[in-house]
């Protein structure tokens, strides 16, 4: 009798099934320019083979604009959902790393992870891409007052130092993060004179800050002053510049005007 014994010389192959945004800067569930985040890639044993007992990972990207955390681009895969499937982070936020503030957005930043077997059976070399956004916030002057003028009408006279209150409102649909400004003008008889540069702090959607400046929040808080020369021609509208600058190095710059009046 003959007994015929059948061999299966089945392989596997491990490919990604899904990538997740486990983190980002702004929470919004996107990249955007300078953001820091996080993600996890999970993947799958397909074929007839016995799927991998256990698998390890390291993460890398071409790009000049992604910087992975040192030390932290590789480590073990855990299973997630069956036996042939795992997930493939530094912790259950995902593998961290940071975005330059001069990522294009609209760009496909390429990222490759090489999942290999713990026993050495094989190893799989997997690219993948993440879509960088604008960002979604968008500061805005919602109001601009006169404070603590030398004669308490409210307004600028020649000759006279007071204080600006600048509202900022964030018209974007995402939280803005530390937000800092720094105020300036061009005019011959006007100088900012102290406290040009500050911060406003995080900004909600919709919400409406004043500068920060230490703890100090509102009208208690040192502002901006500023000085109009005796010799100022009137009528005068001066210009100033608002630049504002994100966490994440998002920056805007923003104008408005403030007439000089002469003094009733």
């Amino acid at each position: 009798m003959l007994l015929t014994l059948l061999f299966c010389a089945c392989s596997v192959d491990v490919s990604i099934s899904t990538v997740e945004i486990g983190y980002d800067s702004n929470g919004d569930g996107v990249l955007s320019p300078g953001e820091r985040g996080a993600v996890r890639v999970f993947v799958r044993a397909s074929g007839m083979g016995d799927p991998p007992a256990a698998l390890r990972y390291q993460l890398s990207s071409p790009s000049e604009f992604v910087d992975i955390d040192v030390g932290g681009s590789e480590g073990s895969c855990w299973k997630s959902g069956g036996e042939r499937k795992w997930c493939c982070a530094r912790s259950g936020t995902g593998t961290w790393f940071s975005l330059a503030p001069t990522t294009p957005p609209g760009s496909e930043l390429p990222f490759l992870i090489r999942v290999e077997d713990t026993y050495g059976s094989g190893s799989w070399s997997l690219p993948f891409t993440l879509q960088v956004h604008a960002a979604a916030s968008e500061p805005v002057i919602s109001d601009v007052q006169v404070v603590q003028d030398e004669n308490g009408d409210g307004v600028l006279n020649p000759g006279e130092e007071t204080q600006l209150l600048v509202w900022v409102t964030n018209a974007g649909t995402v939280r803005l993060l530390e937000l800092e400004y720094t105020l300036s003008t061009t005019h011959d008889e006007v100088t900012v004179t102290a406290e040009e540069t500050g911060t406003y702090g995080d900004l909600e959607p919709g919400e409406t800050g004043t500068p920060v400046t230490g703890v100090c929040i509102g009208w208690g808080c040192p502002l901006p002053r500023i000085r109009v020369s005796e010799d100022i021609a009137l009528p005068a509208t001066p210009t100033f510049t608002l630049r504002l600058v994100d966490e994440l190095g998002v920056s805007w710059v923003r104008t408005f005007k403030v007439q000089v009046l002469a003094e009733p």
